[in-house]
C-alpha cells in the first residue's frame, strides 16, 4: 500500500477504557501482542480564520513528542463502520513557533495547503493532550499496530476526554475486521463515525463547516445562485491545483482548466451581478491563469502523441528523436517550474484571494438581486445565438481562426447549459452535440497549436549537438501534425455540416425581449 495512505479502524470507547481489559480481549482474540511503549504527545490543530482546510476535509497538525516536531497533512478520506482510509503527509518542523502562513510549510505540505488557503493566516484552533499506549500486533501472517489512546481537550473551560483504540492495518485487512468485531463485543467500544478533532470539536460545541446548499429555485436572486454555481469549480479549482503543483499528471492539469473554463462561462453570463471594476479584475485574472495552464498542456499533449509519430521516423534517425524528445521534455519540465514559480507568488495568491472573496459575495451590479430565471435564460439564449451566428458564417474552407473562435464559443455554451440545467433544461441531444462539436474543433486546435510550437523550436536547434539530424526530426513531426490537422479539420466540416442540420440552438431558449438589460450582451459581444 502507498506510503501516504494511512488504512485503520478506530474505535470510541462509551465508557472508560482499561488497557488490561483491552490486553485480554485481545489475547483472548489469539492476537500475538509485543510489549507495550507508553507515550504522551501535544496534537495541536491549525487552520485559518474561515476554517478553509476543514470545509475541504482536511487537518493540518503539528505534533510535539519525544522525538520531536511533525507537521502531518491529513485528508478525510473515506469512513465506513469505523474503518478509516486516508492519505496523509507528514514532514519534520523544526521551528519553536507554530507556522503562520501556508509559505511557511515545508514542501510538499506548502503545496497541499495553499490552495486552500492562500496568504490567509493559519491559527490553533484546537490542541489534544494524548496518552498513548501503542504495541505491535500479530494475527496470522497479518501484522498491525494497535495505540488506546486517552484525549484530553485543552483550553479554558474543557477539562473533558475521551478514549480511542486505533487499529492501523500494515498488508492484509481482512483477520482485523473479525478482530473489530470481537473488540466491539467484548469492550464499550463502537466504530468511530468521525476522526479525534471532529469528535473534539463536536464536544466543545464549536460550529462545524457547513456545506453550501446547491439547489437552485428560479426565484432565487442571481448573486446568490452565482455563489451556489461557483463553489464546484471553486473546489476542483483547489483540488486540481495541488495535484498540478505536485506535477501528477496531465489529467490533473485538464481537471484545472476545465474548472477555469466553468468560473470564465458563469463570469461572462453574470458579469451583470458585478460592479464594471470587479468584472473586469476577474477577467483578466482567469484569463491569466489559463493562459498560464494553457502552455503546460500543450507541451503535455505533444508529449502524449510524441511516440506515435516517432515510429514514422526512420531509424537512422533516432538518436536524434531520442534527443527530439528530451528537447521537449526540459521544455515541459521547465515550464512546470515557471508554473509552479508564478502560483505560489504572492501576486498571485494576493490576486486568486480576492477572486475566491468575489465569486463567494457577487455585488456591486444591477443583475445581482434579479431572479435567477431571467438571468438565466437570457444568458443562455445569448450563448446560444453566438454559436448560431458563428456556425451560420462559417466559410467553406473552414479557416484555423474562424475554427478557434467557434471552439471556444460552443465551449462556453456547453459549460454554461449544463451548469444552469436545474434552472433551464436542456436536452441531452444539445449537450451530446456541443460536447461533439468541442472534441472534433479541439482535435483541430491541438494540432495547430503542435505544428506551431514544432516549428518554432528550428530556429533554437542550431547549436544542438544533434544538428541538421534533430532539425529533420522536428519538422517531421511538424509534418506529421499538418497532415492530422487537415484531417482534423475535413472530420469537424463533416461534423459541423450534422450539427448544422441538427439546428442545437432551437433546443436552447430564444431571448426574451428584455434579454438586453441583463449581463447577456457580454456573451454576445465577441
Amino acid at each position: 500500500m502507498p506510503d501516504d495512505l494511512e488504512t485503520e479502524f478506530k474505535l470510541r470507547a462509551t465508557a472508560p477504557l482499561g488497557t488490561a481489559a483491552v490486553e485480554a480481549a485481545l489475547l483472548a482474540a489469539g492476537c500475538r501482542c509485543e510489549p507495550p511503549d507508553s507515550s504522551r504527545h501535544l496534537d495541536t490543530y491549525l487552520d485559518d480564520p474561515h476554517g478553509s482546510l476543514a470545509a475541504h476535509g482536511l487537518g493540518l497538525r503539528l505534533r510535539d513528542d519525544r522525538r520531536g516536531r511533525r507537521l502531518t497533512l491529513k485528508h478525510r478520506g473515506l469512513a465506513d463502520r469505523g474503518l478509516f482510509v486516508r492519505t496523509e503527509h507528514e514532514a519534520a518542523y523544526h521551528h519553536p513557533e507554530p507556522p503562520t502562513r501556508a509559505a511557511d510549510l515545508p514542501s510538499p505540505l506548502r503545496d497541499h495547503v495553499e490552495p486552500f488557503v492562500g496568504r490567509a493566516q493559519l491559527q490553533p484552533w484546537l490542541q489534544l493532550n494524548i496518552e498513548r499506549e501503542r504495541r505491535e500486533l500479530g494475527l496470522g501472517e497479518a501484522h498491525a499496530e494497535l495505540a488506546i489512546d486517552r484525549v484530553h481537550l485543552l483550553g479554558p473551560g474543557t477539562g473533558r476526554c475521551f478514549d480511542e483504540v486505533e487499529i492501523e492495518v500494515l498488508d492484509d485487512l481482512s483477520p482485523w475486521e473479525a478482530l473489530v468485531q470481537q473488540l466491539t463485543q467484548a469492550l464499550p467500544l463502537v466504530p468511530a463515525q468521525d476522526d479525534k478533532p471532529s469528535h473534539a470539536r463536536a464536544l466543545l460545541g464549536l460550529p462545524a463547516p457547513a456545506p453550501l446548499p446547491t439547489d437552485l429555485p428560479p426565484e432565487l436572486a442571481t448573486g446568490t445562485a452565482l455563489l451556489r454555481l461557483a463553489a464546484g469549480p471553486l473546489h476542483t479549482l483547489a483540488t486540481a491545483e495541488v495535484a498540478v503543483r505536485l506535477d501528477r499528471g496531465p489529467q490533473h492539469l485538464h481537471e484545472l482548466r476545465v474548472a477555469v473554463r466553468r468560473l470564465r462561462g458563469l463570469l461572462r453570463a453574470f458579469r451583470g451581478a458585478y460592479s464594471p471594476a470587479d468584472a473586469e479584475f476577474l477577467t483578466e485574472a482567469l484569463a491569466t491563469l489559463a493562459q498560464r495552464l494553457g502552455a503546460l498542456r500543450d507541451l503535455d499533449v505533444l508529449l502524449l502523441e510524441l511516440p506515435k509519430a516517432l515510429r514514422a521516423v526512420p531509424n537512422t534517425l533516432a538518436t536524434a528523436s531520442e534527443a527530439a524528445t528530451e528537447l521537449l521534455q526540459q521544455d515541459r519540465n521547465r515550464t512546470h517550474a515557471q508554473l509552479l514559480d508564478w502560483l505560489r507568488s504572492d501576486a498571485r495568491l494576493l490576486d486568486h484571494e480576492r477572486l475566491r472573496g468575489l465569486f463567494a459575495a457577487p455585488h456591486g451590479g444591477p443583475d445581482a438581486e434579479l431572479p435567477l430565471a431571467t438571468t438565466a435564460t437570457a444568458c443562455l439564449a445569448a450563448a446560444a445565438q453566438r454559436v448560431r451566428r458563428l456556425t451560420k458564417t462559417l466559410p467553406d474552407d473552414l479557416p484555423l481562426p474562424h475554427l478557434h473562435e467557434l471552439r471556444i464559443a460552443g465551449k462556453r455554451l456547453r459549460y454554461l447549459a449544463e451548469a444552469l440545467e436545474p434552472v433551464v433544461p436542456v436536452a441531452d441531444r444539445a449537450l451530446a452535440l456541443l460536447t461533439g462539436l468541442q472534441e472534433h474543433l479541439g482535435r483541430v486546435c491541438d494540432h495547430d497549436v503542435a505544428v506551431q510550437r514544432l516549428l518554432g523550436w528550428l530556429p533554437q536547434l542550431q547549436g544542438h549537438a544533434a544538428g541538421l539530424q534533430l532539425a529533420a526530426v522536428v519538422g517531421g513531426l511538424a509534418t506529421a501534425h499538418h497532415r492530422a490537422l487537415g484531417k482534423a479539420q475535413q472530420r469537424a466540416g463533416k461534423f459541423l455540416r450534422k450539427f448544422r442540420r441538427k439546428k442545437v440552438w432551437q433546443e436552447l431558449p430564444a431571448a426574451p425581449p428584455e434579454a438586453g438589460a441583463t449581463g447577456a450582451d457580454a456573451i454576445v459581444a465577441p
